[in-house]
């Protein structure tokens, strides 16, 4: 008796947990990045990162960033680790371009604040603001096109600029 009681109660709690599960923490982020800066070069490099969360009930939850910098030409351009806090601006549900999509989605433009260290000489390299228009909420992840940088390369004092061609981010927990 005590058997069939224990099982019930953890068939009933497992089949309602995933009812209050659906909130996302830590997600990994892969980005395609152009620049025109002192601090990075003509150069084209792979942001590659984790994502954590930190308000995971809202759409614009700011979230905290941590990856690196991957130049696409290894040989003539350093690597990065890059820090950052990002965060949704507004959220808007009938977006124009909702019929286009497949899934239900949320139009989400975001501003991102970062700064990167050189792997190589550990010291701040520069410090960017970033601003995504485009960037769709689909639940498990998000997706930005056409971002836009602005770059301040601490040690020279001067700005750049670059362009987030592409980003994903697929929340995993």
């Amino acid at each position: 008796m005590i058997k069939k009681v224990f099982l019930t109660l953890i068939l009933m709690i497992s089949l309602t947990v995933p009812l209050f599960s659906s909130s996302w923490l830590i997600g990994y982020k892969v980005g395609i990045d152009g620049y025109d800066s002192s601090s990075l070069g003509k150069n084209e490099y792979w942001q590659v990162g984790l994502n954590f969360n930190l308000v995971p009930q809202l759409l614009w939850s700011p979230q905290i960033e941590v990856g690196v910098l991957l130049p696409q030409l290894r040989s003539e351009s350093p690597f990065f680790i890059n820090l950052g806090l990002n965060s949704g601006l507004a959220v808007w549900h009938n977006h124009p371009l909702k019929n286009n999509f497949r899934r239900e989605s949320a139009l989400v433009p975001r501003l991102e604040v970062s700064i990167a260290v050189a792997f190589k000489e550990p010291y701040l390299n520069h410090t960017s603001i970033l601003f995504e228009p485009f960037n769709f909420h689909f639940g498990d992840k998000q997706i930005g096109v056409m971002g836009f940088h602005l770059i301040y390369n601490v040690e020279q004092g001067e700005y750049g600029w670059g362009i987030r061609l592409f980003e994903i981010n697929n929340w995993i927990f």
